[in-house]
């Protein structure tokens, strides 16, 4: 016989029907068969299959190697000892290969010893198909599927060992599979490949059908060997730290325990994960599957310290590694200058082959990135797709040439990303500042404060906020600015791809109204802002809702404003008064502790240009962060920001979840109404928001009931306000607890109105307002104090009998009402009928 081109070997144990049809799908096989010899290699059999395939003929040569129960890894090296092919090829017992399998390892080689390739596994049919089962041939095919995009970069862990070929030649050059591993022996060879510098590839063609038979017992099996096997590869390869599940950080309580009692209470920990295995049958079976996943994960991490806990009992050893494990060098081996074009930096790409590189276009800085441990080095095959996945937005930047857009190159390595990724507080007192990306970046000082919170425009256009939350030094540099603006906005810095709204050639007149009540301070304010508002039609009317006082109609009458006094307390009774008084058809509504940019009306005459709008709203950002209460409102709670994408919300595109969630919709500090448009609609609802028993909600509830009804409400993103937020403590807690009780209120205004179904409702309520939003928070509040949480959830508790409550208050007005004067007399509106 002449010497094998190509060698199969395929370990084995116990499998004799798998390996028969395994061989079967051999004998079908493309490539010449008196060119090609299988090695098996039966590893602790105990039944009879090497006396079968010994006594079984096949149209190739066949040697069946026995030995004791060694391994996987074991096996394999002793099937490489005997083949005597130029091309080993890898293969599990239980993979049906295609009859173009062999050809299409071998033509993927190329005829170079340096190549290593990697075949096909999809998964073969299964009788039952749970959570576990979809869940991981799901993640089968998106590892092939990375596999096969242009540029891919591979890595160790693209290495499978039940499917890939390599010379004979370089397997013995890096010595072959470590015998010491029952697990992940194929990720510990492929580190060592591409140390070597081999060159990775995928055959798609190369390609058998996987008869795997793991379900969710089995993959805890495995996940225990994969926790002993990564620690041994942490011993060799420390660079691994944060590469491998061992780096992965708590994210439960739970999951801390049993941790704990993966090292110190191994018989306790393994009956808690087996009750808990047990648990997951009937979760499946009622389709809990969220539930189920969450279960399953806990247990999934129990198994895999477990497996750590067998290779070393010592948890304080462990933590050891990740003391001594050696950071990345921050000096990249290459700076690549993309000025120059793509061919030019493919060529230098492809002849230096650095480990780790910095992008540049011209003096400016793109990205740093640094050495990855155990992926291939960079090659020209690599550039394109990586200039399209990590510095798209930045190359273009560079190209547009917006001068504050992107920093210099640094002449200090940026911060590496095991150090940007550190806990940081996100409450510490924030300068509050506007960047202007068409001009240079200044430096900033920042005494007085920890972080810095910016709006960023392109011109006079708000594209994005740009937060440091904690900074050590007193002052920012533009450099390390412009490098901030390019890491959280680079994706919308674009004129190009943020192409503005047309303004209306004519303009229309806005009425803008702003309800007041004993805060004449801060009204001030308002209205020195609205006086700049660079808006050639309008009118500011201030409404003065049941003072104690004359200062408001003092502050108004030095004025070019309109002054109405609404003796009714209640906001929502302020804004109908408002709407009375307005003088034209478009209303805009913003608070007397608000401060609306220059060029709000513009924006909002933007968003009303198509007649089928009903209400704008848009961003609200915060006028100063100075104090804990303020930070934690504006990144613990959420704020009033909703973002910078123009959105488009009508009855007909929207889901029935997203209706209710109408407080995602906008605020009204920054609100405009079409009058013309109310008739259908109606009124705000005098029961609800701030000096009512609701305490809010008046605002929500226009905004679902403009949807509900079929109106158009638009989020004009360039229709910007800016809010004082409370400073106090105090006032924090008193604004979850009428958030608490006043979207309580909301909901069952929604169900008096029937603008959704009373089931839709109470779902909602239960599902993601008490559970999603309140309930969740309270067990993971994630830095957010839990007390508040606990009190905006009493609060939602009270809201059924605080909505008796303020029904009750205002019908008791509206009949007081009806006593007054004619001349003063409005259309009330109490449950949202117009």
């Amino acid at each position: 016989m002449m010497a094998p081109l190509a060698s199969l070997i395929i370990p084995t144990h116990n499998r004799r029907d798998a390996i028969l049809l395994a061989l079967t799908a051999v004998s079908a096989q493309t490539f010449p068969l008196d060119q090609l010899e299988v090695v098996v290699v039966a590893d602790g059999c105990v039944d009879d299959t090497a006396v079968t395939l010994n006594q079984t003929r096949f149209p190739f040569h066949l040697t069946v190697l026995e030995q004791p129960g060694l391994g996987p890894a074991a096996a394999r090296n002793a099937g490489a000892a005997q083949a005597a092919g130029q091309i080993l090829i890898f293969f599990d017992d239980d993979i049906e290969i295609v009859p173009e399998f062999v050809a299409a390892h071998l033509a993927a080689h190329q005829n170079r010893q340096d190549r290593v390739v990697m075949g096909q596994l999809p998964p073969a049919p299964l009788a039952r198909m749970g959570f576990y089962e979809r869940g991981l041939q799901q993640w089968w095919r998106n590892k092939f599927s990375q596999m096969r995009q242009p540029g891919y970069r591979f890595g160790y862990d693209d290495l499978f060992s039940g499917n890939f070929s390599v010379s004979a030649a370089l397997f013995a050059q890096v010595g072959g599979f470590d015998e010491a591993l029952r697990c992940h022996e194929d990720y510990e060879l492929g580190l060592r490949l591409i140390a070597a510098g081999a060159a990775f590839a995928y055959a798609d063609a190369a390609s058998g059908t996987h008869h795997d038979q793991t379900d969710s017992a089995r993959s805890m099996r495995r996940r225990q060997a994969e926790g002993e096997a990564d620690y041994y590869l942490l011993q060799r390869y420390p660079a691994l730290l944060l590469d491998l599940p061992i780096a992965q950080a708590e994210w439960s309580l739970l999951q801390r325990l049993m941790r704990l009692s993966a090292f110190k209470a191994r018989k306790f920990g393994d009956a808690m994960a087996r009750l808990q295995q047990a648990c997951l049958v009937p979760l499946e079976k009622l389709w809990l599957r969220r539930l189920w996943w969450l279960l399953f994960a806990h247990l999934h991490d129990y198994w895999y310290w477990r497996g750590v806990a067998i290779a070393q009992p010592d948890p304080k050893l462990v933590a050891k590694i990740y003391v001594e494990a050696e950071r990345p060098s921050p000096t990249p081996d290459l700076t690549l200058d993309l000025a120059a074009g793509l061919d030019a930096a493919t060529a230098t790409l492809e002849a230096q082959r650095p480990a780790s590189l910095r992008l540049v276009f011209g003096d400016r800085w793109l990205a740093d990135l640094p050495a990855a441990p155990g992926k291939e080095r960079w090659h020209g095959g690599h550039l394109r797709r990586l200039l399209a996945e990590t510095v798209p937005y930045q190359l273009l930047l560079a190209q547009a040439k917006l001068p504050g857009a992107l920093p210099p190159i640094p002449q200090d390595a940026p911060p590496q990303p095991d150090e940007t990724l550190l806990p940081q507080n996100w409450f510490l007192p924030k300068k509050v500042l506007e960047l202007d990306v068409t001009q240079p970046l200044e430096a900033q000082d920042l005494a007085g404060y920890r972080g810095l919170h910016a709006l960023v425009r392109i011109g006079e256009r708000p594209v994005g906020t740009v937060t440091l939350p904690e900074l050590a030094e007193p002052a920012i540099s533009a450099a390390r600015l412009a490098e901030a603006v390019q890491a959280q906005l680079g994706q919308v810095l674009l004129p190009e791809l943020l192409p503005a709204l047309p303004e209306p050639v004519d303009l229309p007149p806005i009425s803008v109204v702003v309800c007041t009540r004993n805060r004449t301070a801060q009204l001030a304010t308002c209205l020195d802002a609205l006086q700049k508002l660079n808006y050639p039609r309008l009118e500011i009317i201030v409404v003065d809702n049941a003072p104690a006082n004359e200062e408001t109609a003092r502050l108004a009458a030095g004025l070019p404003v309109r002054y109405v006094r609404e003796e009714r307390p209640g906001l929502d009774w302020a804004r109908n008064r408002g709407l009375a008084a307005a003088s034209y058809d478009l209303v805009a509504f913003t608070d007397d502790d608000a401060c609306p940019d220059e060029n709000w009306l513009h924006g909002l005459a933007a968003a009303f240009a198509a007649d089928e709008v009903t209400a704008v709203t848009g961003p609200v950002l915060p006028q100063s962060l100075d104090t804990e209460a303020q930070n934690l409102f504006e990144f613990g709670y959420g704020g009033m920001n909703h973002g910078f994408a123009r959105r488009v919300w009508r009855r007909s595109q929207i889901a029935p979840t997203a209706l209710l969630w109408a407080s995602g919709f906008g605020v009204g500090a920054n609100m405009a109404l079409r009058r013309s448009h109310l008739a259908h609609v109606g009124e705000f609802d005098v029961a609800l928001d701030v000096g009512t028993r609701s305490g809010g909600g008046g605002d929500v509830e226009m905004f679902h009931r403009v949807v509900a009804r079929g109106g158009t409400l638009v989020y004009e993103p360039s229709a910007l306000v800016w809010h004082q937020h409370r400073p106090g403590d105090d006032d924090l807690l008193k604004l979850v607890q009428n958030n608490g009780r006043s979207f309580g209120c909301y909901l069952l205004t929604c169900a008096r109105n029937r603008t959704a179904g009373l089931g839709s409702i109470a779902w909602f309520a239960l599902r993601h307002w008490l559970w999603g939003w309140l309930i969740k928070r309270l067990l993971w509040p994630n830095e957010f104090p839990r007390r508040l949480v606990w009190q905006e959830l009493l609060a939602a508790l009270s809201s059924p009998w605080r909505y008796i409550q303020t029904q009750s208050q205002a019908r008791r007005v509206k009949r007081q009402a009806a006593a007054l004067p004619a001349e003063i007399k409005l259309p009330v509106n109490v449950g949202g009928e117009s």
